[in-house]
């Protein structure tokens, strides 16, 4: 078992190289609470906001930094070649700057708040780049699309940054739609967790760790 670097743009480690460190890669599920710089979204503006389809409500992860969502769609097997972005009603600085969209095929998706997903182990990623949201609240924009031709049952989504990281005190995205050949597809009966990605070194330091700028993250292989 090898790790093999691969490059996620918008998101970094302050480690130079994650094969010395033998990092492993965790989605942490959070839960509803108002604790500034913690795991948490207010109870009405939960993860499932971010992909209902309904312009007026909205994902807020105090977090702010490395914060994202997974979800299995009701049409499993899915292959995704865009997102369409809304944004949110708050304040600009909070809008995401980067994101990176994953997909698997073996997770499970889980929103028990704690609850962790190897996503080292599970997932592989489709597309990832800066964002362009428009300054509009609450208005379709700075969509992406990329080129994929592999189908995944779950997607996990992550914004690595926000437009103003100093002024903002969390992430909000309006919505956060998958775009297929067939069109949308959303989270409609399926659970969405809510987290935040963080990489842990799998050599006994309990030390994690820092997602900040642009740069490796690793992913585990089996030879």
């Amino acid at each position: 078992m090898t790790l093999k670097p691969i490059l996620f743009a918008g998101l970094a480690l302050a480690a130079a190289s994650l094969q010395e460190a033998k990092a492993q890669v965790l989605f942490t599920i959070g839960t509803a609470g108002t604790t500034g710089g913690t795991n948490n979204w207010p109870a009405g503006e939960a993860p499932a906001f971010g992909v209902d389809g309904t312009p007026g409500t909205k994902y807020l992860n105090f977090a702010k930094l490395n914060t994202g969502l997974v979800f299995t769609p009701s049409t499993a097997g899915t292959v995704v070649t865009g997102i369409n972005f809304t944004t949110a009603n708050d304040a600009v600085d909070r809008d995401p700057a980067s994101y990176i969209l994953l997909g698997s095929n073996s997770a499970i998706v889980s929103d028990v708040a704690g609850s962790t997903l190897d996503v080292s182990a599970s997932f592989t990623q489709i597309a990832g780049g800066t964002l362009s949201l428009p300054a509009e609240r609450l208005t379709v924009g700075g969509g992406v699309t990329f080129t994929n031709t592999n189908a995944y049952n779950t997607y996990l989504l992550v914004f690595p940054t926000v437009k103003n990281e100093v002024g903002a005190n969390s992430m909000q995205i309006g919505d956060a739609i998958l775009q297929t050949s067939g069109g949308g597809i959303g989270s409609a009966g399926t659970p969405v967790g809510g987290g935040v990605l963080t990489v842990v070194p799998e050599t006994g330091s309990a030390a994690l760790l820092g997602l900040t700028g642009l740069g490796l993250l690793a992913r585990r292989r089996r030879n």
